[in-house]
């Protein structure tokens, strides 16, 4: 269900397209099995299908899996409002410190 009642006006007329070719492009997309089931400007909708393998326990999907679908959303959500020849992009985070735990 969208949550505003006034959608806003896309800049780029190919927005459909340029999202889900976006989203659909990352090989994480097609592994998660995402299928983008609603777009429209300032709005994404994608479905995940139940996965075993992205559970923590059978029938429940584990946190990890669920936000990486809220991030998919909303990025791709953003990505509806970029102009024309605009594009995502994706940073690299390399962690420098490192960390020992002891028991």
């Amino acid at each position: 269900m969208r949550a505003s009642p006034a959608a806003p006006t896309a800049p780029n007329p190919a927005f459909a397209a340029t999202t889900r070719r976006f989203i659909m492009e990352m090989p994480i997309a097609a592994y998660f099995g995402f299928r983008i089931t609603d777009i429209g400007p300032g709005f994404l909708e994608i479905t995940q299908p139940y996965r075993r393998e992205l559970c923590y326990i059978d029938g429940i999907f584990q946190a990890g899996a669920v936000g990486t679908i809220a991030d998919f959303a909303g990025a791709g959500a953003c990505v509806t409002m970029l102009p024309e020849g605009w594009g995502g992009a994706n940073g690299r985070l390399h962690n420098k410190a490192s960390c020992s735990c002891h028991w």
